[in-house]
């Protein structure tokens, strides 16, 4: 029997939450699973260990990372941000594959020098925004975008804005550190802008991207906390220009916000010469699409549902997706689609111009 061995460095929710996944890989491939977890914190131990009674738990990375590594071990970095960096690197330096929680790293520089580490290394690293990565309906609909069904692709609308779900407030509220830039490295647009660029980039797999016009703010309510730091964005907008692989450009009207006084809209679509697709591309392994056309003097709308039958066949939500599509990429060695090595930095370094535009009011091109 194959092992498949898990170090997750923090024990927290989303630590738990990759360890279901492990459990679900090892009884899909038919895995002997050990998992193996470090964290200072001897109550999150304690815990983690009552739900998950065969793990061993550790006090430090040391500890933890002193124990012999295998070709097929797979480090996870399930901390806040600001601890990626120091996390990933002692992984890396362990000898082990690593994945890592999004966003990278609070900063660029820290993102690359995990990415060089690796590199220098041997040894592959990815980023978790690929929960929405190779997602069943923008799958399917790159296949017929790429087969010519709505004509040539000039423009796309991807706007989910509305009510208010700010991670430290309403969602989530014990967890203040996703408030401070210091700590998470962002608001919405690294908790979720980092999914947008994952869905944007395989659907078109640009060459380089220019961010134009970018903006962001931090509308107020009544219930903002006063008494600890408050100084991420709640809302982001901007137009970006892929540039595909062919030289053929794509405008792209970007919007994306967890807290917004604004009408609430929700829209992905992707219009072509000779028609659109809308689909709602978020979570689901069965999702329904549609495609809009204009003939014999009238718009036509069809619905059609798309449905990843693996992922169905084996429950597979999509928290699950990094850390399978990690595992079949780097240990089985499957050609899939991945946010590992190089494919993982470029879209932080686009989520790092939309920043960097939003507060120079510079237009900013990243390429490959």
């Amino acid at each position: 029997m194959s092992q498949l061995r898990i170090f997750l460095i923090g024990a927290g929710h989303i630590a738990r939450a990759h360890t279901k996944t492990a459990q679900k890989l090892a009884e899909i491939y038919d895995l002997e699973l050990s998992v193996f977890v470090a964290d200072p914190v001897e109550a999150a131990r304690s815990s983690f260990a009552e739900q998950f009674p065969n793990a061993q738990t550790f006090a430090t990375l040391d500890e933890m990372f002193a124990l012999p590594a295998q070709s097929s071990d797979i480090a996870i970095v399930a901390t806040p941000p600001f601890l990626h960096r120091d996390g990933a690197l002692a992984a890396l330096r362990s000898g082990r594959n690593t994945l890592v929680e999004k966003p990278i790293a609070p900063t660029e520089a820290e993102a690359l020098e995990i990415a060089a580490e690796a590199k220098k290394l041997g040894l592959h690293w990815g980023e978790c925004s690929m929960r929405l990565y190779d997602q069943i309906s923008t799958r399917v609909l790159r296949e017929r975008i790429l087969a010519g069904e709505i004509g040539d692709i000039y423009h796309i609308n991807h706007i989910y804005k509305g009510g208010w779900g700010r991670p430290g407030i309403e969602y989530q509220p014990v967890s203040k550190w996703f408030l401070d830039k210091s700590k998470a490295g962002g608001g919405i647009l690294v908790d979720w802008g980092v999914y947008d660029l994952a869905n944007l980039t395989f659907l078109l797999r640009p060459t380089k991207i220019e961010v134009r016009g970018a903006w962001k703010a931090q509308p107020q309510t009544p219930v903002d906390p006063t008494d600890v730091p408050f100084d991420v964005e709640t809302h982001v907008g901007a137009l970006l220009i892929f540039t595909l692989e062919n030289g053929q450009t794509v405008h792209v009207n970007y919007e994306r916000s967890s807290g917004t006084h604004a009408t609430p809209q929700h829209i992905s679509e992707v219009v072509g010469t000779q028609g659109a697709f809308v689909w709602d591309w978020a979570w689901q392994s069965a999702v329904t699409c549609k495609k809009r056309y204009y003939s014999d003097g009238k718009t036509i709308e069809e619905e059609f549902v798309v449905t990843d039958e693996w992922e169905a066949q084996h429950e597979i939500d999509q928290g699950m997706r990094p850390l399978i599509a990690f595992y079949k990429k780097v240990v089985r060695g499957e050609d899939v689609p991945a946010l590992v090595d190089d494919n993982a930095i470029f879209n932080f370094r686009v989520l790092c111009a939309l920043f960097n535009s939003s507060e120079t009011g510079q237009a900013i091109v990243v390429e490959k």
